[in-house]
C-alpha cells in the first residue's frame, strides 16, 4: 500500500455547524454557561454578522468563538436526529479542573472531571439539544 500525502493547506481550525430547536437558547447556553464568545446573528441583509437581532423573527443562524474553534449553530427544520451513533465534540482545556468550577458556577451540572486510562482527564456536557461535549486535557505527570 502506498503511503497517504497528506495535504499542507489544511490549517486545522474546526468549525462545526450544529443544528439546534432554538438558536437563542442555544447561544445563551454557550456564551453564559460555557463562557464562549458570541460573534453575533447573520444578517441576510448585511452578509455579515451582527450583536443586535433585527426584527421580531427567530435567529436562524449565530456564531460563537473559543480558542481556534468557531461554532455555527443553525435552526434546524423539523425533527433533529435521534442520539443513536450521536457524535461528541472534544475541546482541549488548558485546566479541566478549572473550567468544571468555571461552568458549574453557571450553573452546569456535570460530573467531576476524571482521569482515564488513555491519559486524558475529562468531563462530559451536553448542550439543550443533547450535543455532548468533552472538555479535557492531559493527565498531569504522564
Amino acid at each position: 500500500m502506498a503511503a497517504t500525502t497528506h495535504t499542507s493547506h489544511v490549517i486545522g481550525k474546526l468549525m462545526p455547524m450544529l443544528y439546534v430547536r432554538d438558536v437563542l437558547r442555544s447561544v445563551e447556553f454557550y456564551r453564559d454557561r460555557l463562557g464562549f464568545k458570541f460573534t453575533g446573528w447573520w444578517n441576510d441583509d448585511t452578509n455579515d454578522y451582527s450583536q443586535e437581532l433585527r426584527g421580531k423573527e427567530k435567529p436562524q443562524f449565530a456564531e460563537l468563538r473559543v480558542g481556534d474553534l468557531v461554532l455555527h449553530l443553525h435552526a434546524a427544520e423539523g425533527e433533529l436526529p435521534k442520539k443513536e451513533g450521536a457524535s461528541i465534540l472534544h475541546l482541549a482545556v488548558d485546566d479541566v479542573d478549572a473550567y468544571h468550577a468555571e461552568v458549574q458556577a453557571r450553573g452546569i451540572k456535570a460530573d467531576p472531571p476524571e482521569d482515564m486510562p488513555w491519559g486524558m482527564r475529562h468531563f462530559y456536557v451536553s448542550d439543550p439539544d443533547g450535543q455532548a461535549w468533552s472538555f479535557s486535557q492531559p493527565v498531569r505527570g504522564k
